[in-house]
């Protein structure tokens, strides 16, 4: 059975809005001077190692947090309301476009 072209679009404008968002957040990398040089998945999250104004850094993000953000970008991108996970949408990310 073939997808109906509703759902085919909602899709595509998801995945559209999830491109516009990557390339906001890679640009406030970029401007901010950051460099994600090494990551990987383990057992209990991911790990990833960076590089900020020659300074390196690590960071591990655990399963159920990078679960819960999947949870609510997932219902933005699809545009739904997420206003009950997160009060001020807007002001979430230091990457958010203006």
């Amino acid at each position: 059975m073939k997808t109906p072209d509703p759902y085919l679009e909602v899709i595509e404008q998801a995945m559209d809005s999830v491109t516009k968002d990557l390339a906001v957040i890679r640009k406030g990398f970029k401007d901010r001077g950051i460099k994600v040089y090494d990551g990987h998945q383990m057992t209990n999250g991911v790990h990833a190692e960076y590089l900020c104004r020659g300074y390196h850094g690590k960071m591990h993000l655990q399963w159920g947090l990078i679960k819960a953000e999947v949870f609510v970008l997932m219902r933005k991108h699809l545009g739904l309301d997420v206003t009950k996970y997160i009060p001020n949408p807007d002001m979430r990310s230091n990457f958010a476009e203006k």
